[in-house]
């Protein structure tokens, strides 16, 4: 999961599509995630779209 999260991002796209960028990920990585989604949405001019089952991720993003 962290490979292709990498993926998204390595060409700069205007708009990411993210569908479950967390799932079966440890609570490390998962946090660590979040927190790059979050600053890469807030410092760039990027629009991330994300899907999830796990209503705390969009919480924290």
């Amino acid at each position: 999961m962290r490979a292709e999260l990498s993926d998204a991002f390595l060409h700069d796209p205007e708009i990411v599509y993210l569908d479950e960028p967390t799932i079966g990920l440890d609570i490390f990585s998962k946090d660590a995630i979040l927190k790059f989604i979050k600053e890469s949405n807030q410092n760039k001019d990027k629009v991330i779209l994300l899907t999830t089952h796990d209503l705390a991720d969009t919480k924290e993003v």
